[in-house]
This record gives C-alpha cells, sequence and structure tokens, in this order.
C-alpha cells in the first residue's frame, strides 16, 4: 500500500511538473503571436489585413479550430465552430473593420486547472481610432486560447466592447451593452463553458491582476 501511494505521488509530481512546463511554453508562445500581431498597430483593419497578418501566424494554429469566436456577445461578432483558420482571420477582420489600433499591450496567465493548455491575456491598453469619426477610444480586450498537446492554437475566444464600432452606434444607443472598458467578466461568463474553477480564475484575471492565476504553477 505504500509503494502505491508513493507512485501515485510520483505520478501527481510528474503532471503537475508537464503541466507547469506546458504552461510556461504556450505563454512564450502567446507572447510571440501578440508581439506579431502588433503590426496591426495604425492600420486600418480590414479581412485583407487580417489575411496578410495570418500568413505570418498560421504555423502557431491548427488548420481548423474547434471555436473561434470574437465579440460573440456583440451584434458584429462571430462565434465560429470547426471552421478553417482562414475563416477565423477572415471573419476577425469584418468584426474589426473600421477602426485604428493605436495602441497594444498585454499582460497573461495560465487558467488554473487546465493543465497548462488555456491562456488568458488581458490587452491593455487595446485603444483605437474610428476611422469614419476620428473618435478615439480608450479600449480593453480579454482572451483565452487554448493549446492541444503539441502547442499550437485549438481555440481562440476574444472578448471586447463593440459600442464604439461602425454599424453598432444605434444599438448601443438603445441597448447598453453588458460589459464596459473595466471587464467582460459577465459575458466571458455567459457565453464560454469554462467551468466554476475558470471562471474564478477569469475573474480575477480580469481584474488587471494576472499573477494569482499561477498559484500552484
Amino acid at each position: 500500500m505504500m509503494w502505491f501511494a508513493v507512485l501515485a505521488l510520483m505520478t501527481l509530481g510528474a503532471a503537475a511538473s508537464d503541466a507547469k512546463a506546458a504552461g510556461e511554453n504556450n505563454m512564450k508562445t502567446v507572447n510571440e503571436l501578440f508581439g506579431i500581431a502588433k503590426e496591426l498597430q495604425n492600420k486600418n483593419i480590414s479581412p485583407e489585413v487580417l489575411e496578410g497578418l495570418q500568413r505570418k501566424l498560421v504555423s502557431f494554429y491548427t488548420p481548423t479550430l474547434k471555436r473561434c469566436a470574437i465579440a460573440p456577445s456583440s451584434s458584429i461578432g462571430v462565434d465560429l465552430i470547426d471552421k478553417s483558420l482562414t475563416d477565423c482571420f477572415m471573419a476577425g477582420g469584418a468584426v474589426l473593420s473600421g477602426i485604428i489600433l493605436t495602441s497594444f499591450g498585454w499582460e497573461m496567465g495560465v487558467m488554473e486547472g487546465s493543465e497548462g493548455k488555456k491562456i488568458m491575456t488581458w490587452s491593455s491598453p487595446w485603444d483605437y481610432t474610428v476611422t469614419a469619426t476620428g473618435e478615439k477610444v480608450k479600449g480593453v480586450q480579454a482572451s483565452i486560447l487554448e493549446f492541444n498537446d503539441d502547442g499550437l492554437v485549438v481555440s481562440v475566444y476574444q472578448e471586447f466592447d463593440t459600442s464604439k464600432f461602425p454599424g453598432v452606434t444605434s444599438l448601443a444607443e438603445s441597448t447598453p451593452p453588458a460589459t464596459s472598458a473595466t471587464g467582460t467578466v459577465v459575458l466571458v461568463a455567459a457565453s464560454f463553458s469554462m467551468g466554476a474553477v475558470g471562471m474564478a480564475a477569469f475573474a480575477r484575471f480580469a481584474q488587471r491582476r494576472p499573477e494569482p492565476l499561477l498559484a500552484g504553477y
């Protein structure tokens, strides 16, 4: 019985070590991805611009994503299931069309209980200018990227306030969005099934303090 207990502890220790290594490697990948994506800064975003970015990022993703959700709670957002990476980037370009990203920074953490496979990011600043009006907006963006065992992204979830985006102004005036520039937890909780532990971690992360997510890793 003692040897069984020792073996169980060794197995748990190895699993924890593997999860920590996976989380660290996946965070490095996300940091690299976001570094490349920063090329979007000061560009008028469109599907064509995102298509060009995709060519630089394709090696980080699986060819088919099990989920691609870009502001799914918004009237202009998308929530694609089992679609190609190209479909995801083109859809994302359509959502972001009409803005110029002017400032882009990020923090990140490993989601507790994900075995290092889910990385959450909080992008702040995530400021942009509305091309049509010249309005300057200070925004934030929350993202969850899920990885497979090979270290490739298999799922993307991004949430941000689109009330200032072209095409949703009138809707925003009549129906205030469920989120704001200070957080996105309510929308994410309603539309992304992560479980209680995951949501608790995301709630902490959305308060701009990613450090607690690393507890236990």
